[in-house]
């Protein structure tokens, strides 16, 4: 089915020319500052590269199937995304004339608009610079770190494109939605006939899922810690480290993407020396960085692996919280999370929490283990960027938690399980 598909797909590249077709598509933009706007979309395919004879193919990402029509294109569920400038769009990589010979390639297919770009001053080019010297160019199955992905750049006269690994498992955000289901069925079918009510099933659910999310979710920070591990020694820093920006292949490894606010640093450590401001997301980003763009010019710049370091203990707290009810919102309902939680992890300076009404960690009983307290110790330190635990001290603290991690669900399921008695 899919080779016939293809065959269509090619048919329509040899008539059109080579040349593709576009449809305007209704970008709602970033209210108030960027209004909406219309992004030429390619439509069914783009030609990808003359000398392998290349063709990005457009399908939809759940039934995989080529999106022929221009209703098909335009509709929003055929999206991976949505990004400032543009959308992501689920794509098959395949050559002409070689579909019995040569394999196809999933890909995620991130398109820009270039007038965008240059309004919303993203520097696309510094974006591939930095990609390059994690990875090069191509997708010959060869990852310098599991934890990220493969590229590829191309541009035409209304986009710039950038191809990357497709991620069976979709964003962070989206996956542990979706896993935290799976506990949830995993746990009422088989606690459902040993509970004398509802309430007592909903508390021994939710106890389940909260164990047995942490464990799975310090594995996914694990991994996350070995591609910042990587990048920093190749002397990058991402400075936008958040859930949005991690998904999870199709083997549940994680994988860092979204290099368009990161740096190569300077020999010192230094990002943002050339007065570049720097896009972040507010409830993720650490104090120095925001600091930076509230400087005047010229700005001096911070150290950048202590400021991912920062954003990765924000991570991990709402990665954690995402096991509890309402946990997504942790960083929103608790504004004062931060406190909260060094006052928890006995922090030196940070005496008291504000208790059941004000306090999450109290409100939703949560309970981490110690070493985890010790790693938000190391991490969260808000005027010492120089004393953060670095990617490797962090991993390397939380590698006892997870010596004995059963990759199988099931499994790993059933030993949470048995714990709770």
């Amino acid at each position: 089915m899919e080779l016939e598909a293809l065959q269509l797909v090619e048919f329509a590249y040899n008539r059109q020319r080579g040349e593709p077709r576009y449809i305007p598509f209704r970008h709602r933009g970033v209210p108030p500052r960027y209004p909406a706007f219309e992004l030429q979309l390619p439509v069914l395919l783009l030609p990808w590269d003359d000398e392998r004879g290349g063709v990005m193919c457009f399908e939809h990402p759940l039934h995989q199937a080529p999106l022929t029509s221009e209703a098909a294109n335009q509709d929003e569920t055929a999206l991976l995304g949505v990004c400032r400038c543009g959308v992501v769009r689920f794509a098959k990589y395949f050559q002409r004339g070689r579909l019995d010979a040569a394999p196809t390639y999933d890909v995620a297919l991130k398109i820009m608009d270039k007038t965008q770009l240059k309004l919303q001053h993203d520097d696309v080019l510094n974006e591939v610079r930095v990609m390059a010297q994690l990875q090069p160019p191509g997708f010959a199955g060869v990852y310098h770190s599991p934890h990220l992905s493969q590229w590829e750049c191309l541009a035409d006269e209304h986009n710039e494109y950038i191809a990357m690994d497709w991620a069976a498992n979709g964003s962070l955000i989206m996956y542990a939605k979706r896993r935290l289901t799976d506990y949830k069925r995993f746990a009422v079918e088989r606690l459902v006939n040993r509970m004398t009510s509802l309430p007592e099933l909903e508390q021994a659910v939710n106890t389940f899922v909260a164990r047995a999310w942490m464990l799975e979710a310090l594995h996914i920070f694990e991994g996350v810690l070995k591609g910042l591990a990587y990048m920093h020694a190749q002397n990058v820093c991402h400075l936008d480290v958040d859930p949005c920006n991690v998904v999870i292949d199709a083997e549940y490894t994680p994988r860092v993407i979204d290099f368009g606010s990161s740096e190569i640093m300077t020999n010192n450590g230094r990002a943002g020396a050339d007065d570049r401001l720097i896009k972040f997301k507010p409830l993720y980003v650490a104090e120095e960085v925001r600091a930076h763009n509230q400087h005047p010019s010229p700005r001096p710049g911070f150290l950048g692996a202590p400021a991912d370091m920062w954003s990765a203990g924000v991570l991990l707290y709402q990665l954690l919280c995402f096991g509890y009810p309402k946990g997504h919102l942790a960083l929103v309902c608790d504004t004062n999370w931060a406190t909260n939680l060094l006052a928890h992890a006995n922090q030196p300076g940070y005496n008291r929490c504000l208790g059941q009404e004000g306090c999450l960690i109290c409100f939703r009983h949560i309970e981490f283990p110690d070493v985890i307290y010790e790693i938000f110790r190391g991490l969260l330190l808000a005027d010492r960027p120089t004393e953060r635990l670095t990617a490797v001290e962090a991993a390397n603290l939380l590698q006892p938690l997870l010596v004995d991690y059963d990759v199988d669900f099931s499994h790993r399921s059933q030993s949470v399980l048995d714990t709770l008695g």
